[in-house]
């Protein structure tokens, strides 16, 4: 397990060539969402998991997402579970851009997001887009759960699959790379836009 490396142009590849599932069931090559241009993808570990939910958020909060998408930056957001989990949770998360469901964790495994782990490491350590600790993210998730919010029956992820945050594109480019090691350290968005040259 590597944190920051770059994936290689053979990963690369072997990603893009494998398939992410949209939110209305269609299969769609994983390298067809960046191949024209800078894209950030982010993937996250669970639908249901409150700081999941949270690093979202945080992205509609601490940028200008359509300013950044007419300069040229695309933004998706891939999960692990079941893909009648998305529109529920575009609109929980109140989020705007493009999400697809990795069920198979091919992508995950081929781009070196190969860490399984419930460390949620400590206080310092985690990201500043977390709204709750522990006790109050299961209070948040058994609310959505008992509202309806995201539906109860279907696949929300793996908990225990951490995720991470890539600039792919356009082409078998990739200009950023990094791979959480804890539930809460996703890099911060601005980090991550910074990155793009944008």
């Amino acid at each position: 397990f590597d944190e920051w490396t770059l994936p290689t142009p053979e990963q690369l590849h072997m990603a893009g060539s494998m398939l992410v599932v949209s939110e209305s069931g269609v299969r769609v090559r994983f390298g067809d969402l960046w191949k024209n241009g800078k894209t950030v993808v982010i993937f996250i570990r669970h639908f249901r998991f409150a700081p999941c939910q949270d690093y979202i958020r945080s992205i509609s909060e601490e940028l200008d997402v359509p300013a950044l998408q007419k300069a040229g930056l695309q933004f998706v957001v891939v999960g692990l579970g079941s893909h009648h989990m998305i529109a529920p949770y575009r609109q929980l998360t109140g989020t705007k851009f493009a999400m697809y469901t990795d069920p198979t964790l091919s992508i995950h495994r081929v781009l070196g997001m190969n860490l399984k782990s419930l460390d949620s490491g400590s206080a310092a350590e985690q990201g500043h887009y977390v709204k709750s600790g522990v006790l109050g993210g299961i209070r948040r998730t058994l609310k959505d759960a008992v509202t309806m919010k995201l539906p109860v029956f279907e696949k929300g992820g793996d908990l225990l699959q951490l995720g991470g945050e890539f600039i792919l594109g356009p082409n078998q480019r990739c200009y950023y790379a990094h791979r959480m090691k804890t539930t809460r350290s996703h890099a911060p968005i601005l980090n991550v836009v910074a990155a793009s040259g944008l």
